[in-house]
């Protein structure tokens, strides 16, 4: 039966109060196996946002099966047409930093695992003279398997929790002043 806390591992509430049950988180020590499984799982997510930040979309790409599917405000469908979203909506932007923080990674076997890691996406843009940051709360949902040796997201779900446009302040410089430019030793 389990303890309570064992018990309770298996379930989770959305934010909007809709629970889903998981399979139990595990309460005991980390074989070597599933030590190296979630750092490769870590490792995908983090070349996402590496990706992301370098408009670098043939890595964004690598991290995804080519069957994969997707579901949040880049496609209802599939991976290809969420690259491809994102490719264009970037353009908008004069950097962006995406910051992944909190991550529960879940294996089911071998070959299979569940990760939920929220992020805040930073995205600098400029509004007439004004540079503005546009703030960007999301959780991705996504569901990976291990191919060829490697872990990939098969399914990705992106839930914004919310969204925030601010001045940034003490910015006086006006757009296309090479100084308000990411500097490469900043």
């Amino acid at each position: 039966m389990g303890t309570e806390r064992e018990r309770r591992a298996g379930e989770r509430s959305t934010p909007r109060g809709r629970s889903r049950t998981l399979v139990a988180v595990s309460t005991g020590p980390l074989s070597a196996a599933e030590i190296e499984a979630r750092a490769a799982i870590h490792d995908v997510l983090m070349r996402y946002a590496s990706g992301v930040d370098r408009r670098d979309f043939a890595r964004v790409a690598g991290c995804f099966t080519p069957d994969a599917t997707y579901q949040g405000q880049l496609s209802r469908r599939d991976v290809a047409e969420a690259l491809r979203t994102l490719r264009t909506s970037l353009v908008r932007y004069d950097a962006t930093m995406h910051l992944m923080g909190n991550q529960l990674i879940e294996l089911h076997g071998d070959d299979r695992a569940s990760c939920e890691t929220y992020c805040l996406a930073h995205h600098l843009h400029r509004s007439g003279k004004e540079r503005r940051e546009l703030t960007v709360a999301v959780v991705y949902e996504d569901e990976l398997a291990r191919a060829g040796g490697a872990w990939l997201i098969r399914q990705r779900t992106a839930r914004t929790l919310f969204v925030r446009d601010t001045r940034v302040a003490g910015d006086s410089r006006s757009a296309g002043d090479p100084a308000a430019a990411p500097r490469e030793d900043a």
